[in-house]
């Protein structure tokens, strides 16, 4: 239940800072401005999705990584305990 509603605290924190964050903008900056960098806006979001995919893929290997390094352990664990009661 904690992680539940931790998760709720995080998302939603991030969606109210972004809502914020974009009023502030909008109200600061012109509209002229804006449209002046909407092309260069779009190549760099492109690139930041693609830094952002790479960076997902390197976390995603090393958390199964360490899934695997968790299951071999489970199972020598197994083979351990196997071994005890053979024993007894």
């Amino acid at each position: 239940m904690q992680t539940l509603l931790m998760g709720i605290l995080i998302v939603g924190g991030s969606v109210i800072v972004a809502h914020f964050g974009l009023r502030l903008v909008r109200r600061k900056v012109p509209l002229e401005v804006l449209k002046q960098h909407h092309e260069v806006a779009g190549f760099i979001i492109g690139v930041l999705g693609a830094v952002y995919a790479v960076l997902l893929a390197f976390v995603a290997v090393a958390v199964w990584n360490q899934f695997e390094a968790a299951d071999v352990t489970v199972a020598q664990e197994a083979n351990q305990l196997i071994g005890l009661s053979h024993m007894a």
